[in-house]
């Protein structure tokens, strides 16, 4: 379900928080049209999925899209929307972007035999139209939060999306997609959200992918809990930064996502060396880019090659050769950040 314009013909950017389907450009329209929209409503809201009357999973995007748990964000869209696939990959957008440029990313990625689901957070911020975050970004004065210091507010919004998402890929499982075959890819707040879910989801999944975001003390100090024995019981992860500071508060940022990943690489497994399953990689470009090179993008894909659903899956030089990598060169600025 991909967003759609408002009943005036604008965009829509604000969705009916009953049914989490109609999309509405402001709230004088949604009133405007609630005597029209409140009979459908009613009929939309009960056509969630009963997950207590599945009996054979299908993994198809008809259940995937009609799960509970899609209700605790604030938007969501699904690509392809009719197919059964055996990998599903989750992009997790950054704070105060849209659906959008990630269906159009995931689109250019291509994998075959995959679903992608794209979900925001449902965090709003302070002003209506900058849309939502994962977890609460500014304070009561609408000032940055300083993620080394230890916010109440920030880390209730923070472990209130962890149990969401935790919730979701519960019910993903539940309509048949293996957890192994289920992938993250977040950008700033979604990418700490992706990194968090690898550390602390009880099960196994298919990998990580955090684009500029940063580890929070939260997901250190749970993840130093949860050890494991064996590195088939660890979801590989890849944290990926610009190395371009643009001033010190960025460079402090930087330094502080490189320690603490380091920190969950070395002390969560409860083995000597992940070097293999989680790595924090570089790339000549401003610290919180998307992906600006040919070099970051095979990183990616090599990863995605190596885990996904076996039958399926060509390796990254097959996948080159017919079409399935991305153009990096063809990427817009346009893809990753909210058009004003």
């Amino acid at each position: 379900m991909e967003v759609s314009s408002c009943v005036c013909g604008s965009a829509g950017s604000f969705r009916c928080s009953a049914c989490k389907i109609v999309y509405y450009c402001s709230k004088s329209c949604q009133k405007q049209d609630w005597s029209n929209h409140r009979k459908k409503c009613k009929v939309q809201t009960q056509t969630k999925v009963d997950l207590g009357s599945i009996s054979t999973p299908t993994r198809h995007s008809r259940l995937v899209q009609s799960l509970p748990a899609l209700e605790r964000f604030s938007v969501f869209s699904l690509c392809p929307e009719d197919s059964v696939s055996n990998n599903l990959v989750i992009y997790l957008i950054g704070l105060g972007d849209t659906t959008q440029p990630y269906l159009n990313l995931s689109r250019k990625f291509n994998f075959p035999n995959t679903s992608s689901l794209v979900i925001g957070g449902s965090c709003p911020l302070p002003f209506e139209d900058m849309g939502h975050g994962w977890y609460k970004h500014f304070d009561d004065q609408c000032l940055e939060i300083d993620p080394e210091i230890q916010d109440h507010g920030q880390l209730k919004t923070f472990l209130q999306t962890r149990q969401a998402l935790h919730t979701l890929l519960d019910q993903l499982v539940k309509v048949g997609f293996e957890s192994k075959h289920i992938f993250l890819f977040g950008y700033g707040q979604g990418g700490t959200c992706a990194i968090d879910c690898a550390c602390t989801y009880p099960e196994v999944l298919g990998a990580a992918i955090s684009i500029s975001g940063e580890v929070f003390p939260a997901v250190v100090s749970n993840a130093l809990i949860m050890k494991y024995s064996n590195e088939s019981k660890i979801t590989p992860i890849i944290s990926a930064f610009g190395n371009r500071a643009l001033n010190s508060e960025e460079s402090k940022a930087f330094e502080r996502a490189k320690s603490n990943f380091n920190t969950i690489c070395t002390q969560q497994a409860g083995i000597s060396d992940t070097n293999t399953l989680r790595r924090f990689y570089t790339f000549p470009k401003n610290l919180i880019d998307m992906i600006k090179s040919e070099e970051e993008a095979m990183v990616i894909m090599k990863l995605f090659s190596d885990r996904m659903y076996s039958s399926a899956t060509k390796t990254l030089e097959e996948m080159s050769k017919n079409g399935h990598l991305i153009e990096v060169n063809n990427f817009e600025e346009t893809d990753y950040k909210q058009i004003e």
